[in-house]
């Protein structure tokens, strides 16, 4: 169902909508359950999508890692893991990685 979501916000983003948001458990977490998701925030990056993923709320700071740089994460929801890794957090932090 992501893909679909993908492209519906491709397709209506003329008529205001500007991205999409990812909440669940390990969400971006490599399991084959999330593959979809991944290659659907991979496409929206490519349209322009705007994209949000709550993770490191569940499990550690791997999770937010893998939002950020396999399915472009541009906002973090929760994130509290990520101070687990002092790289990560700094790393996000000179990035301007936005939490919330």
């Amino acid at each position: 169902w992501s893909h679909e979501m993908v492209e519906l916000c491709g397709k209506y983003s003329s008529d205001g909508v500007v991205g999409l948001d990812l909440a669940g458990g390990k969400v971006g977490y490599k399991e084959d359950a999330n593959l979809p998701h991944i290659k659907a925030f991979q496409d929206a990056q490519r349209l322009g999508v705007h994209r949000t993923i709550h993770a490191g709320e569940v499990g550690g700071p791997e999770i937010v890692e893998e939002a950020v740089t396999e399915m472009h994460a541009e906002r973090i929801g929760h994130g509290y893991h990520v101070l687990d890794d002092e790289d990560l957090y700094q790393r996000l932090k000179k990035e301007g990685m936005h939490f919330e």
